[in-house]
């Protein structure tokens, strides 16, 4: 699950840095090349995504992690940097509805959606049974705008670990769930989609799909890093006019 908090748990960056460290035994790269594309560390550095490469203000941080080398130093460094990186500026593609947000439709009509904590109300979860009406007001009010201000939309797309969970499925309408199949090809590792399944939702590290994890990690392939991960990220698609159906009430 995606966290909107700047709070990050340590246990949660040794996490990836040690899936980083193994991942370093089979490639013969530079820790900071190896972190990039494997782990959240550039976008929780408030750096944004690295998709068409990185940000100038990486090749600083990639350089003292370089120079550190050790585990213990890297990770000391990697918590230091996190804690006093500026929050992440909004992202410019997004339109924000509560616990979700969408980005604008592609050249197929497609719509892009996103599940990010930002409950602002103490107690459950925002996935708990007694947020569902919340979540699916949310998810009205994301369809309500994009069927009154977006004509070329036409499908909804996910792509998530989260579908792997009934309290994310029973959201959404029967067509949506049904669409739901394994991603194909390389996967990005860079966000929450993957590494979301091991904080809960005040950021704090679950204990079991950590350990899940670790136990994976001499099954570690080079060419297929996500392979290890305890869930892995489904894709989820329907017709816009499937959402009409979605009811407020739990």
């Amino acid at each position: 699950m995606s966290q909107s908090s700047p709070q990050i748990d340590p246990s949660f960056v040794r996490l990836q840095l040690d899936f980083a460290w193994v991942l370093r035994e089979l490639i013969d790269a530079p820790l900071a090349d190896i972190l990039l594309p494997n782990t959240q560390f550039h976008r929780l550095l408030g750096l944004g995504r690295p998709d068409q490469g990185p940000a100038e203000g990486w090749r600083p941080i990639a350089e003292e992690i370089d120079r550190l080398d050790a585990s213990d130093t890297v990770e000391a460094f990697l918590i230091e940097s996190l804690r006093s990186a500026p929050p992440p500026a909004p992202d410019p593609n997004l339109t924000l509805f509560g616990c979700f947000a969408c980005e604008k439709p592609n050249a197929s009509g497609g719509v892009r959606i996103h599940f990010t904590h930002r409950d602002p109300r103490p107690g459950p979860g925002p996935l708990s049974r007694s947020r569902l009406h919340a979540r699916r007001a949310d998810l009205i009010s994301m369809i309500d705008h994009l069927t009154a201000s977006e004509p070329l939309a036409r499908t909804i797309e996910g792509a998530s670990w989260l579908y792997n969970t009934e309290a994310y499925r029973r959201i959404f309408p029967a067509d949506y769930v049904s669409s739901l199949k394994p991603k194909a090809g390389p996967r990005t590792l860079t966000g929450y989609s993957y590494w979301g399944q091991f904080i809960d939702h005040q950021g704090r590290l679950k204990s079991g799909p950590a350990h899940a994890f670790r136990d994976r990690f001499s099954e570690l392939n080079a060419e297929a890093p996500w392979q290890i991960f305890p869930y892995q990220a489904l894709l989820a698609s329907a017709p816009l006019a499937s959402f009409s159906s979605v009811s407020r009430s739990a």
